[in-house]
């Protein structure tokens, strides 16, 4: 049985100044704790085939350069006159662990011909931590594994979580070779491992492209192994986004531009990125654009203060850093919905925003308020959610925009657009917006039939978040917001399912670019839990409050805000919940 030494890679201050001895002692602390974790995962691992052999000595290995925070697994190559079973499970081990060794060792288990034809990085599969790989002999001499799904990452770098109930297999043929040792003749391309190893393997890499006016970033998340990452990260702006997105967003690159090298100057944290010749027609504007969206997602990765961009050696000239956020944060404060009527929670103070005359009978619910600072409005559905109503704040008035049977809870987008539709088989969203007094259908034929439960935009406004609901299942979705220079959303792409390991969603908000936070369940018949899902990440459940019905977000990056069914609204701060009003029927942040 191959053995395993783990290397614990220190961190490096890419400034290159001393840490604090506290900061020192705590990281190495976290990195036990990581260690440790990993260890116990292999020792699952390895004891989880029933008949296998459990013998083997220590192997002592090189210490291999990972990037920063990673942990560096070596695996030991096959043993002389090792059984079938032995050489399936040691690549099993082996390709777990392989990116530490450009999965050498691994192609050590497999026949010439399988080694050479083998890709590992095509699919990689993940599964749970607390799951262990079972596998077994098949009447015809192959061995077969299965295991509990967790989630896969395809050959871009693409995210993908797993439904519950799916499952990860693989099946592997063997044959002695000429000096008869047994040998993997066939097998699928990719490779298995536990989230433990895979979270130490791989980095979580948002990329970042431009809205069609240039004015926000969007990310897109991407997983790449550690070795190599400033290169992998790179290709992949210039491969371009995911399918989903790419009718939203957008790169200065020009069509046929090749990534010629990418090496980090350790001197300075600076970059370099040389480009094939047709990247010399871009102007200094949009160098500037390049190196502002390169820059953003390199420095997400660490170690980098700096892009340079060059054609054959000759830096190009660039106008310098643009401002373009990536998640808007607006200032204004917490809207409720209190007594039935809008009203802002402030520094401790109530301020009603409409009065109750101009309300009405009808009354509001699913309350949705705007970015807008100059003019502040709202947008609400009647009690009976027949009615979509603009609110406005600035001049107390009231009145209908839209009508319909079931109508969905409004969204209002960054700019100024509010969402709603008919929450059932239309196969349609409409949106409204009162400066341009224009009304558009934009279709989602995937949806007709179904029923629509929320949809919310994100904060650059170039992606949606649906959730619907089919005969059997609810389903979270994103699509892509096709808009114009102005701004004017002119077509929806197709859905991309995400959150699969959800089973219900009651309520959700953007919390980040890349991040939701979800009051849901993963188990039909329990309580509302609270998540965070992020877009090309994992499902991570969180401690939340007890019997939790609203959430917003947005007040900062990580804010969230909570309402229970009691009225009482909580906010998060320092991992303590910590209750600031009550006799409050909903709350919102803009959006």
């Amino acid at each position: 049985m191959s053995a395993f030494l783990l290397i614990s890679e220190a961190s490096r201050n890419a400034s290159g100044k001393a840490v604090s001895e506290l900061r020192e002692k705590t990281f190495c602390n976290r990195k036990i704790r990581k260690t440790l974790a990993i260890c116990a995962v292999l020792a699952l691992l390895l004891g989880a085939c029933s008949g296998l052999p459990r013998s083997g000595e220590v192997v002592l290995v090189e210490r291999t350069t990972t990037a920063s925070g990673g942990v560096a697994l070596n695996a030991q190559g096959p043993a002389q006159d090792a059984t079938a079973e032995e050489i399936v499970q040691g690549f099993l081990l082996a390709a777990a662990v392989g990116i530490s060794d450009d999965f050498s060792t691994a192609r050590e288990f497999l026949t010439e011909s399988a080694a050479a034809n083998w890709k590992p990085l095509t699919n990689v599969r993940i599964y749970p931590d607390n799951q262990t790989i079972n596998s077994s002999q098949t009447i015809t001499g192959a061995f077969r594994y299965v295991v509990p799904a967790l989630a896969t990452v395809n050959q871009s770098g693409s995210y993908a979580l797993s439904a519950q109930d799916s499952t990860i297999s693989g099946e592997f043929s063997l044959m002695r070779n000429a000096q008869g040792q047994w040998r993997i003749a066939s097998l699928d391309d990719g490779i298995t491992l536990s989230n433990a190893l895979f979270e130490s393997m791989f980095v979580q890499t948002p990329l970042y492209f431009y809205t069609p006016n240039n004015k926000y970033l969007v990310s897109d998340m991407r997983w790449y192994p550690r070795t190599g990452i400033f290169h992998r990260a790179v290709q992949g702006i210039f491969q371009g986004p995911a399918t989903w997105l790419n009718t939203a967003v957008h790169s200065p690159i020009p069509e046929g531009t090749k990534v010629q090298s990418v090496e980090l100057r350790a001197a300075d944290s600076v970059v370099q990125i040389d480009l094939s010749s047709e990247a010399s027609q871009l102007s200094a504007s949009e160098v500037a654009l390049l190196e502002t969206q390169l820059l953003r997602t390199l420095t997400g990765i660490g170690g980098t203060q700096e892009v340079e961009l060059s054609v054959d050696g000759a830096v190009l000239v660039s106008e310098g850093w643009i401002d373009a956020p990536v998640y808007p944060i607006s200032s204004a404060p917490l809207t409720v919905l209190k007594n039935g009527l809008p009203t802002v929670l402030q520094e401790g103070k109530e301020t009603q925003l409409l009065n109750e005359m101009e309300v009405g009978d009808t009354g509001l619910r699913y309350m949705a308020t705007s970015y807008n600072s100059d003019r502040n409005f709202g947008a609400a559905l009647n009690l009976a959610g027949t009615e979509l109503r603009y609110l406005d704040f600035a001049d107390n008035r009231v009145w209908p925009i839209m009508t319909g049977t079931s109508l969905i809870p409004p969204t209002i987008d960054i700019y100024g657009w509010i969402w709603s539709g008919e929450s059932v088989g239309a196969g349609e969203l409409q949106i409204y917006n009162l400066a341009e007094k224009e009304t558009v259908k934009l279709k989602l034929p995937e949806f007709a039939g179904v029923r629509i439960k929320q949809v919310k935009v994100s904060r650059e406004g170039a992606r949606a978040v649906i959730v619907y609901e089919d005969s059997e299942r609810t389903i979270m979705a994103v699509v892509a917001i096709v808009r114009d220079g102005q701004g004017r959303p002119t077509a929806l792409g197709s859905p991309w399912e995400i959150g699969r390991r959800l089973a219900a969603v009651a309520d959700y908000a953007w919390m980040s670019e890349s991040r939701l936070v979800i009051l849901g369940k993963t188990t039909a018949g329990s309580e509302d839990g609270l998540y965070y899902l992020d877009l090309g990440g994992a499902l991570q459940s969180v401690i939340g409050i007890d019997d939790m019905i609203d959430v917003t977000a947005g007040r900062g990056r990580d804010s969230v805000v909570l309402l229970d069914v009691m009225g009482n609204i909580y906010e998060v701060n320092s991992g303590v919940w910590r209750r600031f009003a009550s006799g409050v029927e909903s709350v919102a942040f803009p959006g």
